[in-house]
């Protein structure tokens, strides 16, 4: 979904996935009455909103990645999971969600609360968030809340396919607080 806007995939089970820009999911066509239901972030961001175990004679859903395991029951989250970024973030918007990283440690999320995996050294944290800004993608939005120009940079690229070179370094590490609505263009 490079450069494009949300991609809404609903899976055979009635969950409902928005992929993000630059984003890339494996799942399969039909999920095994009883088993866990999995399907793999390969890279990009995702928001779930999981169907119930209740549903699915007790199977859970598992979203796996790489450097980690998210396992629910019924959920909705969001993974961040980009392979250019140094962390992968699992925000949790309702329900009760796992991560697990691949050492083995294991933490759970509470509603608006957020963990995030460290890709180098592993290590899981959780911090509670705002779920208006963190999910502000899903609304069409942009929201920095003092971020430096190379990770909003990094945003504008994702949604708009463009190529952005700095010509001074030192703009790079300036920080910016805003909401923008995406449909208002690049411009």
């Amino acid at each position: 979904t490079k450069g494009q806007a949300i991609a809404t995939i609903p899976l055979q089970d009635g969950t409902i996935v928005q992929l993000g820009p630059a984003s890339k999911i494996r799942f399969p066509k039909k999920f095994i009455q009883g088993k866990t239901r999995e399907v793999e972030l390969l890279y990009g961001e995702a928001y779930f909103n999981v169907t119930s175990s209740t549903a699915h004679q007790g199977s859970s859903f598992k979203v796996k990645h790489s450097s980690q395991t998210i396992e629910v029951l019924g959920t909705q989250f969001n993974v961040k999971a980009y392979k250019e970024d140094g962390n992968i973030i699992t925000t949790l918007k309702e329900g009760k969600v796992s991560v697990q990283n691949n050492k083995g440690d294991t933490l759970y999320l509470k509603p608006n609360e957020q963990v995030v995996l460290d890709k180098k050294s592993r290590n899981l944290e959780v911090k509670k968030v705002a779920i208006s800004q963190e999910l502000a993608w899903l609304n069409k939005k942009f929201y920095f809340d003092s971020m430096p120009v190379k990770d909003i940079v990094k945003t504008l690229v994702r949604w708009y396919g463009i190529e952005v070179s700095f010509a001074e370094k030192n703009i790079a590490s300036i920080k910016y607080n805003g909401l923008i609505k995406k449909e208002q263009g690049l411009s």
